[in-house]
């Protein structure tokens, strides 16, 4: 069995929290201009309150929602820990390691863009995420490490 526990920790990105930001700013801009301009259409300014409220719900998706996620698996124990925190949320998920635990790097289908994650399946709490918008490779290399803690 292995000695110490391996710890993954995923935290949200960068360029999702830049673009989320970005996507905001021009949504406040586009209202701004449709306050202050008079519009010979007022189905506009429904469309651009409904396109604001959209995006401001992904701010707050982004930045008060989305979780640090720290994913231990406790060989010695036969055990994977995830704790995951935001501002608004904390939860905490212990899962015992069964024969059939494997840890698979996919495609994420969460998002419009193509980006990897590390999944588990379990009985009782489904598809479990390790870690989330990584690469193909980082995906694949976490995978292994992962799968080689299980073993060892």
């Amino acid at each position: 069995m292995q000695e110490e526990p391996l710890k993954f920790v995923d935290r949200p990105k960068l360029g999702n929290r830049i673009a989320t930001l970005l996507v905001f700013a021009a949504s406040v801009y586009m209202l701004s201009r449709v306050m202050v301009m008079p519009l010979a259409q007022p189905w506009a300014k429904w469309g651009v309150g409904v396109l604001f409220l959209f995006c401001f719900s992904a701010l707050v998706r982004e930045f008060l929602f989305r979780p640090v996620r720290v994913t231990t698996i406790d060989g010695k124990r036969r055990l994977v820990t995830i704790e995951e925190t935001a501002p608004l949320r904390e939860k905490r998920l212990m899962v015992p390691i069964t024969s059939d635990l494997r840890f698979v790097a996919s495609q994420s289908d969460s998002e419009n863009r193509v980006s990897y994650e590390v999944r588990y399946r379990t009985k009782e709490y489904g598809m479990l995420r390790l870690v989330e918008y990584v690469s193909k490779e980082e995906a694949e290399s976490v995978a292994r490490r992962a799968n080689a803690a299980l073993i060892a």
